[in-house]
């Protein structure tokens, strides 16, 4: 069963805030993020339209691989549920770490996520992620909304 399957047959949704309540750059990113975890093809059209590129869906798909890899699948809604669930608020909100020169929240998410070996490839994926939506001009609240409670 593919997460996208998953996330429709067997909805395990913590839900956070409503999607419309994020700015522009947040939604794009969640929406990227949900995009990616149902069908990787489908989410070129979106990073194109947002001014992004190969290599942030490279990035999105590799960090989706290592979560999965390390035994952590990212609760994802389907690309038109209305609410984020609490998963894709903290790799928002690790993104939106990033972009702010605050790493060491997004090494703590992915270190209760995933073994000691892998956080640090996941966080340079990420990093390459925050890094081409802010050269797309996709600059991420920086107020933590998740808390990181993982």
């Amino acid at each position: 069963m593919t997460l996208a399957t998953a996330c429709l047959t067997a909805p395990r949704h913590r839900e956070g805030p409503a999607l419309d309540d994020l700015p522009r750059p947040g939604r794009v990113v969640v929406t990227m993020l949900r995009g990616t975890a149902a069908a990787g093809g489908g989410a070129c059209t979106l990073l194109g339209d947002a001014g992004l590129g190969g290599r942030c869906l490279a990035a999105l798909v590799a960090l989706l691989g290592v979560l999965h890899a390390g035994g952590r699948r990212p609760d994802v809604a389907a690309p038109r549920h209305p609410v984020l669930t609490m998963d894709e608020l903290a790799l928002h909100d690790a993104l939106a770490a990033l972009q702010h020169g605050r790493p060491w929240h997004v090494q703590r998410l992915l270190a209760s996520w995933l073994a000691p070996a892998a956080v640090p490839r996941a966080v340079g994926l990420l990093a390459v992620v925050a890094e081409e939506l802010s050269r797309a001009g996709l600059r991420l609240s920086g107020e933590g909304g998740a808390a990181m409670l993982h």
